[in-house]
């Protein structure tokens, strides 16, 4: 073929390179089927529940669909990305055949045919430079560069990987239920104690407390001050040097200096992430009347109905005394789904949420919102006023605002809510008024009777609402309903030291935190009769064991499950053991041991004739600056739970 400019060469001449394409053609076909392969595998995971191996294999899917565009297109940077996507493939695929999937075999197998196939096909990725003639093409790297290049990048990204996770940013995962609702740990079933549900995966900030100093009701993931071998995740509560005073739910602090508690405000962006949903006060107009009255008093002279998923309800005539239907049941301070033993306290931080409508330009939305002497008003209309009473009394009554006009005719998202004395009102998610009526601990009516609850209507007119949900703020206990020795009591003071912190979880009701932390010293005799001593935590008491000594002197503490002439089995909690007989120094035995984590996280059993001296417990509440790793910020993993750690 010719031009004007002179003979045009194919790109592909040689008989090399033809085979080079028909390689290349067979590899593209394989990837293909393993994209296939890769996408009923994410489908099986999902499937079960586990969301991180799906994830993990979509992230590989992604790998080599991406592989698959360079080799098609025949793109040289195809055929430096093969290497990284066929290795990352080949290695989870042969990893999850031997977990139980052995059909990922095959996998592995198409990973490693592709993989050889591009890899004696370089020709096929170099076309000739411009201007060159035929059969010129630009000189492919050979295997040793190819592979030089490679390694490099791999070296440098695990020492960037290596670097971020020491002092930038690290991942964790929640196994347990004392941040919650903010983070989830794995759920169990309560009759086989398996795990249904994976706990959340967090990322942490290892870099932020180098810059600033750690706030209160920050989010904080530390080493655990008497086994710093586990990460504990907390909220910050007392941030030292100062005196810090639990209330009713409340945190109340005092630095030095100063003559008054003043009431600890959590910032509104916080607040809005700790809200805990009460569902079973929700409005269903969907059941008619009955949806309502369920916790719901109706309004004694106002007319009201339910329809099309609507509550309707129209201020009686010629009364000016507000008649709304008002929360019949306590808020308490436990979360939906937690043992009713966790859900003791009052708790008058509250909220509540509905899409409301005024029907006419002369109607009135009302909200009604009490904790014990303090009374809070709101009326929402063409213009709106914010309003609170103390004591049941006009002669205390303060007014505020005015609030934005709610539109008549149109729907508008509303939220009132209490929380650590402030009164605040957002309308379609702007903050729309705020009144702060409690800065200190002495303000606070400790006398006053306690009455907390809820309650909207129609102040003029008649007003539509759905989507009514009420919400209760973190209630900070003193102490757990369980007991457990906590180092705080009701409405006394407590002393943090300069540079420490008291970490409370937002599940106060079952969180082993601040509170409950207490080391013990011990005294005993080792193997070799030398007198040893140790601190730690000891969270269990004594526990009969099987100790099983073997010829070298090593010893093993656990249950003995079953014996037979060849093999003895020793299992305690989740690891076992096979030892054979002939390693055993006579039979195993009974000892009543005390299981001890020192302070570097060593697990110690000491028997009960062995020890010395016990000295008593005494407190350890607060964690250092030392122990600090960093702030959570953002949960990653389940996809449904996705967010920012606030």
């Amino acid at each position: 073929m010719t031009n004007g400019e002179g003979p045009v060469e194919s790109p592909i001449t040689d008989a090399g390179s033809t085979g080079a394409e028909r390689r290349c053609r067979f590899a593209t076909f394989l990837m293909a089927l393993t994209i296939g392969a890769w996408g009923f595998a994410i489908w099986q995971r999902l499937q079960v529940g586990e969301m991180t191996v799906a994830v993990w294999n979509g992230l590989v899917c992604a790998a080599v669909v991406l592989a698959l565009l360079g080799v098609h297109r025949r793109r040289p940077w195809g055929y430096e990305w093969i290497l990284p996507a066929k290795l990352m493939g080949g290695i989870t695929s042969l990893v999850q055949a031997v977990q139980g999937h052995p059909w990922l075999a095959g996998v592995t197998a198409l990973h490693v045919i592709a993989f050889a196939l591009v890899l004696g096909s370089r020709n096929a990725f170099y076309p000739p430079p411009p201007g060159a003639k035929g059969g010129d093409r630009a000189s492919p790297p050979t295997f040793e560069q190819w592979l030089r290049d490679n390694c490099e990048a791999v070296v440098v990204a695990f020492v960037l990987a290596l670097v971020i996770r020491c002092f930038f940013l690290e991942v964790f995962k929640i196994p347990t239920g004392s941040m919650q609702p903010t983070l989830w740990g794995d759920q169990k079933d309560s009759a086989t104690s398996q795990i249904r549900g994976a706990g959340d995966r967090i990322m942490v900030d290892k870099f932020l407390y180098a810059l600033k100093p750690v706030e209160r009701f920050e989010v904080i993931v530390f080493r655990f001050p008497l086994n710093t071998s586990r990460n504990f995740i907390k909220r910050a509560i007392g941030v030292g040097p100062e005196e810090i005073l639990l209330y009713q739910g409340d945190v109340y602090y005092r630095k030095p200096g100063d003559s008054e508690f003043s009431a600890a405000h959590k910032p509104f962006r916080i607040q809005q992430s700790v809200w805990i949903p009460m569902p079973a006060f929700d409005i269903d107009p969907t059941r008619r009347e009955q949806g309502v009255k369920e916790n719901w008093d109706p309004p004694a002279l106002a007319e009201w109905s339910c329809s099309s998923g609507e509550l309707r309800f129209e201020a009686p005539p010629g009364t000016r005394e507000p008649d709304f239907f008002k929360l019949n049941q306590g808020i308490t301070d436990g979360y939906e789904g937690a043992p009713s033993y966790l859900q003791r306290e009052s708790n008058g931080d509250a909220r509540i949420r509905l899409t409301a409508r005024r029907d006419t330009s002369e109607s009135r939305l009302g909200l009604h919102l009490y904790c014990d002497a303090d009374d809070f008003w709101i009326s929402l209309g063409e213009t709106g006023t914010f309003r609170r009473v103390r004591n049941g009394t006009s002669s205390a009554e303060e007014s505020f605002g005015p609030l934005p006009e709610l539109a008549a005719g149109q729907t508008s998202r509303i939220e009132a809510m209490l929380y650590d004395g402030i009164c605040t009102v957002v309308l379609n998610g702007r903050k729309a008024g705020e009144f702060v009526y409690r800065n200190t601990y002495a303000e606070l009516d400790r006398t006053a009777a306690r009455r907390r609850g809820i309650e909207f209507g129609a102040l003029a007119g008649s007003c539509s609402v759905e989507n009514v949900k009420v919400d209760h703020d973190l209630f900070y206990l003193s102490a757990p309903p369980l007991g457990g020795g906590s180092i705080l009591s009701e409405g006394t003071p407590f002393f943090v030291p300069a540079g420490k912190y008291f970490a409370m979880g937002d599940n106060s009701p079952s969180s082993h935190d601040s509170r409950l932390w207490r080391e013990e010293t011990i005294t005993y005799l080792d193997d070799r009769n030398q007198t040893q001593t140790i601190s730690g935590d000891t969270s269990s008491n004594f526990t009969d064991l099987d100790m099983v000594v073997l010829r070298n002197g090593r010893r093993y503490y656990g249950r003995v499950e079953t014996r037979d002439d060849k093999m003895v089995k020793v299992t305690l909690d989740d690891t076992t053991r096979l030892i054979p007989r002939s390693q055993l120094d006579g039979e195993p035995r009974m000892r009543s041991v005390l299981r001890v984590n020192d302070l570097s996280g060593t697990e110690r059993f000491i028997p009960h004739d062995r020890i010395v001296e016990r000295r008593p417990e005494v407190h350890a509440p607060f964690v250092s600056d030392e122990e600090m790793v960093g702030r959570a910020f953002f949960v990653w993993l389940p996809l449904e739970r996705v967010k920012l750690i606030k």
